[in-house]
């Protein structure tokens, strides 16, 4: 199932509001849950499942943190890890269900000037690029010698040894694209045209009212305290 890329940006910015300032812990478990769910649909039970593993060290970090220098409440802990998990499911579902195309389509929909429009969809496009090439690394890495599958404290030690290849093959890309766009004379200046225009379906309006739905809650709260 297709969402209009304008209904899933609106949805991501509305929920990423409400898991900020919600305390009601229903309401945050409802919200993971449910995008736990539709990560289902876009991607396999196994990737799933090792996301959750992947996030498991982050959040143990995020909870010590607090533990240490903000509060031992065991209802604040839970609300800090759950706004954790809410926001990773979140954006996870976002990069999943959006492409840089049908992002920059909804923002120029959304009269976005074409200059900060593109510049954000471009920079949505790197995402899978930066994950191909760090991937790349780190089995080049392995290959050498260099202890990556390590324990915790050799994977710090060594992150330089992933991160600043990293950086240095991305900004070489960074030149090429840069370069690639100057000899066809792009101009970000010049309108732009939609071959495809974006359509509203009735499953969109349904989840802009369950949007609506979830502000109608969230202001109620607030204004109950």
């Amino acid at each position: 199932m297709s969402i209009d890329p304008r209904v899933s940006l609106f949805t991501i910015m509305i929920l990423f509001i409400t898991i900020l300032l919600s305390t009601h812990l229903i309401l945050q478990t409802g919200i993971i849950v449910l995008f736990i769910l539709a990560y289902f649909r876009l991607t396999s039970f196994r990737q799933v499942i090792k996301l959750c593993i992947f996030f498991i060290i982050p959040t143990l970090f995020i909870l010590i943190l607090n533990i240490l220098f903000v509060s031992k409440e065991v209802d604040y802990l839970v609300l800090m890890m759950l706004r954790f998990w809410g926001m990773t499911w979140l954006f996870n579902w976002f990069l999943k269900q959006v492409s840089p195309d049908e992002l920059a389509k909804a923002l120029w929909a959304l009269h976005v000037p074409y200059n900060f429009a593109w510049q954000i969809s471009l920079s949505y496009r790197f995402l899978p690029l930066f994950q191909k090439e760090s991937q790349h690394i780190y089995n080049m890495q392995i290959s050498r010698g260099i202890p990556l599958d390590g324990n915790l404290f050799e994977k710090i030690k060594y992150l330089p040894s992933i991160s600043i290849p990293l950086i240095v093959m991305t900004q070489d890309k960074a030149n090429y694209f840069a370069e690639a766009l100057f000899s066809r004379n792009w101009n970000a200046k010049t309108p732009k045209t939609i071959i495809e225009p974006l359509k509203m379906q009735i499953r969109d309006y349904i989840i802009l009212l369950i949007v609506i739905c979830v502000i109608f809650l969230l202001f109620l709260e607030v204004f109950a305290k």
